[in-house]
């Protein structure tokens, strides 16, 4: 993950690991409950028959990017690298720590480098862009896994 520009959070879900990991895992919803995923396309799926190669379009506020992204799988945690597209680099990992039966901390650690002009200076941008990212994403995640469970 790229140093300059990575961040990370965490919460509690009030959801088995489970549903949290269904929900992440049901790509073709992401436009419904993500706020800034405008589109998303799975493009390669693993043995299991999990996204791995999942290619989005995302309303990055300056302009719409679209990039894809590679996503490997364990049982506590989703890492996630980056493929190709617009930016220049996104890497993210979720980790799944179980409180009790019906609880779970989500831990999202996050960074993206862009490749297009930012104006201001750009890692402060980034590490911006990062944090908002993470926060947007733990709350859209938390509401939708809520929702299921």
């Amino acid at each position: 993950m790229a140093q300059a520009t990575a961040a990370s959070d965490s919460l509690v879900i009030k959801a088995p690991v489970e549903t949290i990991r269904g929900a992440l895992l049901d790509f073709e919803s992401y436009p419904d409950w993500m706020k800034n995923v405008k589109g998303i396309e799975v493009l390669k799926k693993d043995t299991e028959g999990r996204g791995k190669h999942v290619q989005y379009t995302v309303d990055a506020i300056i302009k719409k990017v679209t990039y894809t992204l590679d996503y490997d799988y364990s049982d506590d945690e989703i890492t996630i690298g980056y493929v190709e597209g617009d930016l220049k680099d996104v890497s993210a990992k979720y980790v799944f720590e179980t409180i009790d039966d019906d609880s779970t901390r989500v831990s999202y650690e996050f960074g993206l480098e862009v490749a297009f002009p930012v104006p201001g200076l750009k890692s402060v941008v980034q590490k911006r862009a990062s944090k908002m990212i993470i926060s947007a994403a733990l709350k859209d995640l938390k509401k939708r896994a809520e929702s299921l469970a």
